[in-house]
């Protein structure tokens, strides 16, 4: 029976983005299955964003990265890290670990999440402005309504 502890580590994963777009529920199960399959528990999986790559790797120049933080024994990231290796969708990975991290490290907004709530706040202002500006000339039409009918 293992007795060692395990770890909790970060794994930045490059997948091609035509592969990602098309297929994320297959790449999050490889990804998941190649940690489980090795003794791992997934804590967190996110897409963190797509980038262009700092040079050609498989003739792609584009690359989706996801972000996984796992808890592994640290005799089991030697064949997860052989797995990933073996796999023919991800691209490239990179293992790290992140015991220093605590929950509010790991539920941080990744580049993408947080591209997409300022968005969001920004359509959500907008609205707020149109509405507050139909509001602003209602009440105009209105008090000018008003003011005709006290004139007549």
């Amino acid at each position: 029976m293992d007795t060692a502890t395990k770890r909790l580590y970060e794994g930045l994963f490059l997948v091609d983005t035509a592969i990602a777009s098309s297929d994320w529920d297959g790449i999050s199960n490889e990804i998941k299955g190649i940690i489980e399959k090795r003794g791992g528990e997934v804590v967190d999986l996110k897409k963190w964003d797509e980038r262009k790559l700092a040079y050609e790797i498989d003739d792609k120049t584009r690359a989706t990265y996801i972000l996984v933080y796992f808890n592994c024994v640290t005799d089991g990231l030697a064949k997860i890290e052989r797995d990933i290796n073996l796999s023919e969708n991800l691209m490239r990975a990179m293992i790290l670990r992140a015991d220093a991290f605590g929950e509010d490290d790991i539920k941080k907004d990744t580049p993408l999440e947080a591209q997409q709530r300022a968005a969001q706040e920004a359509k959500e202002a907008k609205e707020a402005k149109e509405q507050e500006a139909q509001e602003n000339e209602q009440e105009v039409a209105e008090d000018a309504t008003e003011e005709a009918a006290t004139q007549e």
